[in-house]
């Protein structure tokens, strides 16, 4: 029976943190009563009921089987358990006095005894929003713990979870993690699953879960430890109470108020029989209550339930001040619907104060409150003093962002910056509505939106780098087996269900998905994210200014949601998505122009009548993919360019001030346009009057001068054998054609190129180099490239639609479902909707055996990610849809465009539509040509398309490819100077 006594000290333990944070002063003596701060003597004659005399019994048992005083243990659970009282220490206490316990650990009472004061003293610390003190306490406690203790005690487990809590609370998400992470697997061995301690455990990982932003691991551990307590029979103590309202609280978060609404109501309705309805506890619960009843609408009910919350916690003054914090800001929130703006202010400003109490500025509900706050003083005239409180909050939400990038994937940091996007929209609303003419506000404007913009593409980047630079040889294993498992996902996902079975294959892809995002965290862990902080403070209009060529101007178009400040109707305030251009010109003294374009719900449906009118919506011939004759006629192209380009393009026209060399970095629907392909008003096109690169975000252009890898020889991969074999092998496994067809309609099947033959052997020749085509033109030969300074693939391209992704169930396969639904039902990563093919696609996806090195014959934009590009000057995709992909938001395309960028790609030439094969080559032999003459990249595409626009003057034809990243000339260095073959093709 020894883990027995570790048991009932480690659940004392998780039942006095539940019940510390309600405050109850006689709870708050049982916690000190157990730790030793406080002498039985003392405590017991002050019990008033039976269950307060139980209480003090069981506590006191549980002291003395701290301090190893087990006699003494045993005739305090003996009175207890004989109380008669109803309530949990009852029940623990019985079980108590008929069990045996352990014998004292090798080091002294004495030790054990202040260690145990030191856990207790940490729990009233966070208990009290000491959270500063509440680490540097526990840091001590867990080292002591760690030299006298085992791994699974629950005292070291106790002291492990809530220093964890602590640090989460003061934003440390590095430091928290681990520790949680050991105590709830210390937790787990000694208790098992069923036991109050892993309940706990569960519940400070999903706090930690959520203010790490990643809400669907918090709810699925939430929903845990609720049904742990409700195996145990716990369903109407504190502990599920507590449970409860951080599942709702998740639930709210998610912008789920359905789901939080019963939740709350039946926490509320615990913890008013546990302690009445004036207890602080109580009041906890109708905060949240309170919160989703305004989220629903019902404002009336919302408004009572708040004020009452409010009127509780003014009469505890030192209870809880994170939730009475919340309590104000709700309260402030509804005031501000109701345009009861003096109430509103006052409350954002007590929330904002309570909320850095308890964990100083960097609090992340601090700048939720402060931006309310500011919405106060924007819907009452004020302006510039509503800027500086966004900034301010801004400010502490770019600290908070640096540490969650730190502990996070890319998926979680994706996911946290949606959340985050709240400030930088209202700021944005504020500065295009309200402060238009103000130079200072449109600057600040800008920086902001420089900052914010594809910042997980950059903290990918910056994570690269360092695998990359050698800095971290230890971590090499790890990189490894990363790329190993993202091989593997990938083909399993296009291979299918073999004769494994359904089951297992999709066990399989889920297993190796855990393994994946375990590493990544892991190594989001051990590399610093202290530069990843300083990007963010150094990233600005001004920086972006200086890194631009002499001459030249930024366009930075941001899509963000618009605030009316004077909206009271719940759910209307944000009044949709708009478009807001930034145009920085090159040197730092020159004048920022901000240019609002309005609905981005427009823009986007120009954007797809003139991509329409350029390719033809399921228009099918012959060609690079899908290639195709010109679908429309030039009148129509005209018609639908000439009414984009006066939504996107012409409000910019002042703001340029006759400069023609135009770096844009797109945002939105936007990323899909190529802009040189739009008309002018003259009947020419924008290719003919501008110079036009683009980058991802405006930030990109700080690292355009950065050192790069040493490079090796150019690597050109054309014209592949899609129906490559393995010479007399047979099928690779069985299959159902139902299933075979369907992916092949999916894919289209990739048929033979004419026109790559000639280009991958002109292009190889202006390189200086052997082509690898047909049969060599593998998977393999790509993934063992090792920064090549130019990589040039000239194949079939794919890219699967966001919208025709529906979620079906991996058994739906065996029903010959359609196949664009059966590639993609299991693509969680949007990475894996797009790539390109290689010798033996076709075959692999008729379950062909395949050489060794052709592998599957599909190289998705999840494999280009593992690819070591670092050196890489010029990587030119000449294939069909390499430049699209998912559209984040703020964070450009996720596809082809992001995973060579993030491969390490310094200039990427890809296109934005189906292109057709032969007038393709000769753009590729224009664009080479065009090198070797001196041209800049980007200068050598636009000559290719403008030369080739003479041939064909229909911009489906040439205006497909656009040139992102660094549009200068290629550096001459070990890899050779380019040369072309001075024959012109005809």
């Amino acid at each position: 029976m020894q883990r027995l006594g570790r048991e009932a000290w480690s659940r004392e333990l998780t039942a006095l943190q539940q019940k510390l944070f309600a405050a109850s002063p006689w709870l708050a003596a049982m916690a000190r009563l157990a730790s030793g701060l406080s002498e039985p003597k003392k405590v017991i004659p002050l019990a008033e009921d039976p269950e307060e005399e139980c209480q003090a019994h069981y506590y006191s048992g549980a002291r003395c089987v701290t301090e190893g005083n087990f006699d003494c243990a045993r005739e305090h659970f003996r009175l207890a358990a004989s109380s008669g009282a109803e309530c949990v220490e009852q029940v623990l206490a019985a079980v108590e006095a008929e069990g045996s316990f352990p014998e004292p650990l090798e080091h002294s009472k004495t030790d054990r005894k202040q260690l145990a004061r030191q856990a207790a003293l940490l729990l009233e610390k966070i208990a009290r929003d000491q959270h500063a003190e509440a680490a540097d306490l526990g840091t001590r406690a867990l080292e002591q713990a760690r030299r006298g203790c085992s791994s699974d005690d629950p005292l070291r487990v106790s002291i492990a979870s809530h220093l964890a809590m602590a640090r989460t609370l003061l934003g440390d998400f590095s430091g928290a993690r681990p520790l949680l992470e050991d105590a709830l697997q210390a937790s787990m061995a000694a208790g098992g699953c069923v036991d109050e301690s892993a309940a706990a455990m569960l519940n400070n990982s999903g706090f930690y879960c959520r203010c790490a932003g990643d809400p669907e691991t918090a709810k699925a551990l939430y929903r845990e430890a609720s049904r742990i307590l409700t195996i145990l029979q716990q369903t109407e103590t504190a502990n599920f109470a507590t449970t409860l309202t951080n599942l709702a609280f998740v639930h709210v978060v998610s912008d789920e108020p359905e789901e939080a609404l019963p939740l709350y109501r039946q926490a509320a309705s615990t913890r008013r029989a546990l302690f009445g309805d004036q207890h602080p506890a109580y009041a906890g619960c109708l905060v949240g209550l309170g919160h989703v009843l305004r989220q629903i609408g019902d404002l009336e009910q919302a408004r009572e339930t708040l004020q009452r919350s409010v009127q509780i916690y003014e009469r505890h003054a030192a209870t809880d001040r994170l939730v009475y914090a919340g309590a104000l800001e709700n309260l402030a929130a509804l005031e501000y619907l109701l345009a009861e703006y003096d109430g509103a202010a006052r409350h954002f400003r007590g929330a904002a104060e309570a909320y850095e109490q308890v964990g100083g500025p960097w609090q992340p509900e601090v700048a939720h409150a402060t931006s309310g706050l500011a919405a106060v003083y924007a819907a009452t005239g004020r302006e510039p003093a509503a800027l500086e409180l966004m900034l301010r909050a801004i400010e502490q939400e770019d600290r908070l962002i640096a540490q969650v990038f730190g502990v996070s994937d890319e998926s979680r940091r994706l996911s946290f910056l949606e959340d985050a996007a709240g400030v930088k929209d209202m700021l944005l609303s504020l500065v295009t509505k309200r402060l238009a003419s103000s130079e200072r506000a449109i600057h600040v404007a800008a920086d902001v939106a420089l900052k914010r913009k594809a910042l997980a593409a950059e903290a990918a980047a910056f994570q690269r780098d360092f695998l990359l630079s050698g800095r971290y040889p230890q971590l090499a294993p790890k990189i490894d087996r990363l790329r190993a498992l993202r091989e593997k996902t990938v083909r399993a996902i296009f291979r299918g269900p073999g004769t494994e079975g359904v089951a297992a294959h999709r066990g399989a892809i889920e297993a190796w998905n855990a393994e994946r995002q375990r590493i990544e965290l892991e190594l989001a862990r051990e590399i610093p994210s202290a530069d990843l902080a300083g990007s963010l403070t150094t990233v600005d209009a001004s920086a972006v200014a200086g890194a631009l060529t002499p001459g030249s101007v930024h366009i930075e178009f941001i899509e963000y949601e618009q605030l009316d400040f004077a909206q009271r109707e719940p759910g209307q305030a944000w009044s949709g998505r708009e478009i807001v251009a930034f145009v920085i010109p090159a040197g730092k003294d020159e004048r920022i122009s901000m240019v609002a374009l309005g609905s981005a719900e427009r823009i986007d449906q120009r954007v797809a009548s003139f991509r329409a009118a350029i390719t033809g919506s399921g228009t099918r011939a012959s060609g690079r993919d899908l290639g195709l004759a010109p679908p429309a006629t030039e009148d129509d192209v005209l018609a639908a360019g000439q009414n984009l380009r006066e939504a996107v393009f012409d409000p910019l026209r002042e703001a340029l001030r006759g400069r023609e060399r135009i770096v844009i970095a797109p945002d939105g629907s936007l990323s899909r346009l190529p802009f040189e392909a739009l008309p002018d008003e003259t009947g020419q096109h924008l290719v003919d009057r501008f110079a036009v690169s683009y980058l991802g975000a405006g930030r990109d252009a700080l690292r355009l001068d950065l050192p790069r890898a040493e490079a090796g020889a150019a690597l050109v991969m054309a014209a592949p054998d899609f129906d490559l074999v393995e010479s007399g092998a047979g099928d690779a496994s069985v299959r159902h054609e139902t299933r075979t067809a369907a992916l092949l309609r999916a894919a289209r099947r990739f048929e033979p190129l004419p026109g790559t033959h000639r280009e991958g052997e002109r292009v190889a020749a202006a390189l200086g180099v052997e082509p690898r085509m047909a049969a060599a033109a593998t998977e393999g030969q790509l993934k063992r490239a090792r920064s090549p300074r130019v990589l040039h693939l000239a194949t079939h391209g794919f890219f699967l639609e966001d919208q025709a992704i529906r979620p079906l169930a991996l058994e739906s396969f065996e029903r010959g479902i359609d196949g664009a639904s059966r590639m993609a039902a299991r693509f969680e990563s949007p990475l894996l909707r797009s790539g390109l093919a290689f010798a033996g696609a076709n075959a692999a996806l008729e379950g062909r055996a395949l050489p060794q090195d052709a592998e599957d014959g599909i190289v998705t934009s999840e494999d280009v990610v593992g690819i070591d590009l670092s050196g890489t000057q010029l990587v030119v995709l000449s294939a069909c849809e390499t430049g699209l992909g998912e559209i984040r938001t703020g964070e450009g395309v996720i596809g082809l465009r992001r995973a060579f960028v993030l491969a390490g790609a310094a200039t990427l030439i890809m296109s934005l539509w189906k292109v057709p094969d032969e007038p393709t080559q000769r753009l590729m032999e224009y664009f080479y040509s065009a090198l070797v003459e001196g041209f800049g990249r980007a200068d050598a595409l636009r000559e290719a398309q403008r030369r080739l626009k003479e041939s064909h003057p229909h911009p489906f034809f040439w205006g497909a490819f656009i040139c992102q990243g660094d549009p200068g000339p290629l550096p001459v260095s070990a890899g050779g100077p380019v040369v072309v073959e001075k024959e012109r093709a005809s």
